[in-house]
């Protein structure tokens, strides 16, 4: 299973890196301190999880977190520090640092299992639309609320890029505002067929 570790020190990082290979036989594909980084990774690599630890979700990558709950194509289990969980209400799973090797491989897995048994719902919404799999992230940060410059941070593409997505999205779904786009989107998600459009 290919695993994209967010962890900041490199002497650390490597030592999860060959922790999670050599015992937890994963495939630790990239690992970096960065969020966008660690999202294009995993978008990249096709991976199943980011581990990642919690002392960097407080600085600012929740957004990845959101993104990748949206994406519905990987999951996150985050590493704590002390006795508590940590408080990501995103996340998968979540494990502490000293809970040892065998708790954290085991929380990988129960956070992929749970990944597989969703896919398949996810993309046959996606073919229902007829759109490509960044079209449909896209369409459901829109239906979010997202601005295109939060979508850009979210996904990491560039702002313009989101522009031209957005605009197909609109198209293909015969939306004429983003406020189509997300009643289109739950409407589906509900059962419900989609209101008229003018």
């Amino acid at each position: 299973m290919r695993v994209v570790l967010l962890w900041s020190g490199t002497l650390i990082a490597e030592a999860m890196v060959s922790l999670l290979s050599a015992r937890g036989r994963f495939d630790v594909v990239g690992h970096s301190s960065q969020p966008r980084a660690c999202l294009s990774l995993l978008k990249e690599y096709d991976a199943a999880a980011l581990v990642a630890d919690e002392d960097l979700l407080k600085q600012g990558a929740r957004d990845l977190i959101a993104g990748a709950k949206l994406l519905g194509g990987f999951s996150v289990v985050v590493i704590f520090h002390g006795d508590s969980a940590a408080d990501v209400e995103e996340a998968d799973g979540s494990v502490s640092i000293t809970s040892g090797p065998e708790a954290l491989f085991l929380e990988i897995h129960k956070a992929t299992e749970h990944l597989v048994r969703r896919r398949p719902a996810r993309s046959r919404t996606n073919q229902t639309f007829g759109l490509s799999r960044r079209e449909f992230e896209v369409a459901n940060l829109v239906a979010k609320g997202y601005t295109n410059r939060r979508i850009a941070e979210i996904t990491g593409i560039q702002e313009q890029s989101v522009k031209n997505v957005v605009s197909t999205v609109m198209r293909r779904l015969a939306c004429e505002n983003r406020t189509q786009v997300a009643i289109r989107l739950a409407s589906s998600a509900l059962g419900e067929p989609s209101p008229e459009q003018p």
